[in-house]
């Protein structure tokens, strides 16, 4: 019969309580004589549950009486026990307490202590035969203070049968791999793996667990020693001797939360920071670092489990230490989050289905993030894998730590939240920019980067990490805004003299049309910028409107920087005075190429709704353009929509708009009087003639590039009289017609100053508009007829 025990002193944070339930469920799942084989575990409402047929009462039983400690030992650190660190002023060593703790389990009797005895032995007999003899007094005499104690520190000193030995300071390296073959038995092997992985053919052929510190230790405090000396404060070392009386108290507050009280001191380094002690830890101004010994036993036999392993990716030439789910940090999807110094993040998994210590070690040996077909070496790629489901499945969340520097040069584990696995499908499409991101970010972190390209890959970042969070299309959106705000500092860059660096990344280009599918979030701002930023010239003389934000050429298949265009004429003026300066530029390169067509049709029209929010000034400016940037990149050839929005929550659009609009359309146009006797009007198709498209005939109402000026000096009075001038030359009759007697009522357009900005007015005259938004602003500034209608045919 199966128990389930809510074991509520093991959850997810601190990084101590998630590594407890590991080690309690591996222990007793090995021993089949006192535990229980069969047994299994889960996450569930934040506690880690435990399916077994022992009892709770069965349970502190096995570890106060049965439990046999895994030989935890690291005698590749010098503060591990075997050597003994002499002070060269006190003449006495320094690590005294260390050395004693492993001599106190050496000399052990209780059978319990066995295996840790057999290691240390083992390790003792190994060691002696790779060192030498040597005569500390001799080696040090006639030295400075500071002479010795330099010398000392080089040293790995021990003593066999009363002769002191060094090991010096071989190569880290080397003496690893001597360790690993003939030092550590096989129990001891599982430390070594979930500390340090050895490779081979690189500089450094070793790579070490940021959960273990620098291989076992943090500093000067190393994880085997302290091991040791809380196995002494909780379990007798002596056969036939009683458990020590605060053990029991001390592990059922371990496994179930229970209260205790007089905790000894004890520093539990980077796993528990809340422990550590110092500044405002507890009442007063400071503290000194309390701890539960079993708390630090089992989260230590918790860590066997995150054992390395060493694999080679196909095509690679180099093998590379792999820990489970550890990744570089990435400064993101934290309130604090900054340029701090880390050792990295790893990302834990919770999952709720009960599972047996094969099946979780089995997750952890060989559970990997991917993203599409590459490993997640970063905290955003592994968000991105975790969205696009490139991990092991049967994980709902991930608890995400990351070890900063802190007091001091000391490391901590920082719960940074947890993260929900939930698919993402949008977060798929984020490949298309992968190459682009690889030689930004290269660029943006070199030591001669700009701090602004730095700026904007921080952002790139913690947008993609919003995203594959939160998910909806406003946060992709965000994605593409912060991918424009690249493009334009690279932008800059790229246009210096001599800066090859930002000339290599390239222009950001091959972002499918489904990213627009993915963003459109109905914003007034993303149905602007997307219909602007498919604005083009289909006869291919002029170019399409990326030609006049940045100097691009597109050469051999791709986008090049070039030299200065003089095509371009964005600058860092506001963004009404860029879209009119782009106007007037395309029609100045209208009119040189000879084109009838105004270049400024586009396959995507802007909504009548998101025109008449963006002159009454209920856009965000910024973000807009920071979305033209980013949308330019994406094919527009496959999208041919018509965004339409709900023009009823949108202020009313002004006549001036619909007067002048009339004057800067991107073809001829055709009328027809519908049944009631209303003015229906289209955009004479274009035909197919050779590569370009020539539009069919109709109505071709001249442009007149004088009204550009006239707004831009608010002279939008002026500026509506020319308008009305023109339409009638075309034969349009526009409102308000002339009186009885002849006269003109131009001079009632006068109104027109204080319902619209003329700057911004300028700037929407470019917006690429519907046919049917079209007919909306020919009723809204023309009288219907029939005999007009029947002309314009």
């Amino acid at each position: 019969m199966k128990n389930q025990l809510a074991l509520q002193g093991c959850t997810p944070e601190p990084l101590m309580n998630y590594l407890k339930s590991l080690g309690i469920l591996r222990l007793i799942s090995e021993d089949a004589e006192h535990g229980d084989t069969e047994a299994r575990g889960a996450w569930q409402n934040g506690i880690f549950y435990l399916r077994s047929r022992l009892t709770r009462d069965g349970l502190a039983a096995f570890f106060l009486d049965q439990y046999r400690p895994t030989p935890i030992l690291a005698p590749w650190n010098g503060g591990c026990g075997f050597y003994k660190k002499w002070d060269a002023q006190s003449h006495s060593f320094k690590n005294r307490d260390v050395v004693v703790s492993l001599e106190r389990i050496a000399m052990s009797s209780s059978p319990r202590f066995e295996p840790y005895r057999k290691q240390i032995a083992t390790a003792k007999r190994a060691l002696a035969q790779i060192a030498r003899p040597i005569d500390v007094e001799q080696a040090t005499h006639g030295l400075s203070n500071d002479e010795r104690k330099k010398l000392l520190d080089s040293m790995l000193l021990f003593e066999v049968n009363g002769q002191a030995m060094n090991l010096g300071k071989a190569n880290k390296d080397d003496f690893l791999a001597v360790v690993r073959s003939s030092v550590v038995g096989e129990e001891t092997l599982l430390w070594l793996d979930a500390a340090i992985v050895l490779l081979s053919g690189q500089k450094k052929n070793r790579r070490e667990a940021p959960v273990l510190g620098s291989g076992g230790n943090v500093g000067n405090s190393d994880f085997s020693a302290m091991f040791m000396q809380a196995t002494a404060e909780i379990l007798p070392l002596l056969h036939d001797a009683k458990v020590p009386a605060n053990s029991s108290a001390f592990l059922k507050s371990a496994l179930f939360g229970e209260t205790v009280c007089n905790l000894p001191k004890f520093s539990i380094g980077q796993f528990d920071p809340g422990m550590a002690g110092g500044a405002n830890s507890t009442h007063g101004t400071g503290g000194e670092p309390v701890n539960n010994p079993w708390d630090y036993v089992l989260m230590l036999e918790g860590c066997l489990s995150l054992g390395g392993a060493v694999t080679r990716r196909l095509g690679a030439s180099r093998n590379s230490g792999v820990f489970p789910f550890v990744v570089r940090s990435s400064s993101v999807g934290y309130g604090s989050a900054g340029v701090d110094k880390t050792r990295g993040e790893i990302w834990l998994p919770l999952w709720s289905r009960f599972a047996s210590v094969s099946e979780i070690c089995s997750l952890l040996g060989e559970g990997r993030a991917d993203i599409s077909g590459r490993r997640a070496t970063t905290g955003v790629g592994f968000a991105r894998a975790v969205a696009s489901l490139g991990v092991d499945r049967g994980i709902e969340s991930f608890v995400r730590y990351e070890f900063q520097e802190r007091l001091g040069q000391s490391y901590l584990a920082t719960p940074l939240g947890r993260f929900e696995v939930r698919a993402q499908p949008a977060a798929s499409l984020l490949r298309d920019a992968d190459a682009w991101l690889d030689r930004f970010r290269q660029l943006s972190q070199g030591d001669t980067s700009s701090p602004r390209l730095a700026s904007s890959l921080r952002i790139i970042d913690r947008n993609i990490f919003e995203f594959c969070r939160y998910g909806t299309e406003f946060r992709f959106a965000d994605i593409i805004w912060s991918l424009g705000r690249a493009e334009r500092e690279l932008a800059l860059c790229a246009s210096k003299q001599g800066n090859k660096d930002a000339a290599n990344v390239g222009p950001l280009a091959g972002l499918s049309s489904r990213w627009l599918t993915a963003a459109a979030d109905g914003s007034a701002e993303f149905d602007i910028a997307c219909s602007l930023a498919a604005v083009n010239d289909r006869t291919g003389k002029i170019g399409g409107l990326r030609s006049n934000l940045e100097p691009v050429v597109w050469a051999n298949g791709r986008w090049n920087w070039a030299t200065k265009d003089r095509r371009v004429v964005w600058n860092n003026a506001n963004l009404s005075s860029n879209l009119a300066a782009i106007l007037g530029r395309r029609v100045i390169d209208c009119r040189r190429a000879g084109s009838k067509n105004l270049p400024i049709g586009s396959p995507c029209h802007t909504p009548l709704s998101a025109i008449s929010r963006f002159l009454a000034g209920q856009v965000d400016d910024q973000r807009l353009e920071g979305l033209l940037w980013g949308l330019i990149a994406v094919d527009h050839t496959r999208r041919n929509a018509d965004m339409t929005q709900d023009q009823s929550s949108a202020p009313p659009l002004p006549r001036a708009y619909a007067l002048l609009k009339l004057l800067f359309l991107h073809s001829p146009i055709r009328t027809r009087m519908d049944e009631h006797g209303r003015i229906m009007a289209e955009f004479a198709r274009v035909r197919k003639h050779g590569q370009q498209g020539v539009a069919e005939s109709g109505l071709r109402i001249a442009c007149e590039p004088e009204v550009l000026s006239l707004l831009g000096a608010g002279r939008l009075t002026e500026a509506c009289g020319l308008a009305m001038r023109r339409l009638r030359v075309s034969g349009f009759l526009p409102l308000p017609h002339r009186l009885s007697g002849g006269i003109t009522r131009d001079s009632e357009w006068e109104d027109q100053s204080n319902i619209v900005d003329s700057h911004r007015l300028a700037a929407a005259l470019l917006f690429p508009i519907s046919s049917r938004t079209l007919t909306h602003l020919i009723r809204l500034v023309t009288r219907p007829s029939s005999e007009i209608a029947t002309s314009i045919l």
